[in-house]
């Protein structure tokens, strides 16, 4: 129901992206041989420009995800919108 596909997707934005663009800020930063303070800085630095363009693709399109699409494809349209 919508209802519950809205509910998935407030979870997804503010539980999961949040952690998730921490993540690979602090992955690229090691794999740059940075640090644990140049990954806080990059994550001070970059999240809400970084989250806000999250914001404008990624809620809309997992609302439809988990409203509309069945749970077998949901993982492939979110690597096709990822990928593009």
């Amino acid at each position: 129901s919508l209802g519950i596909a809205l509910k998935r997707m407030v979870v997804d934005q503010s539980v999961f992206a949040p952690w998730a663009i921490c993540f690979v800020f602090t992955l690229n930063t090691f794999i740059d041989g940075g640090d644990f303070n140049e990954s806080k800085n990059r994550i001070k630095d970059q999240f809400i420009p970084t989250y806000k363009v999250n914001l404008s693709v990624w809620p809309i399109t997992q609302l439809i995800n988990f409203w509309l699409v069945p749970p077998q494809y949901r993982v492939l349209i979110a690597n096709f919108v990822a990928l593009w």
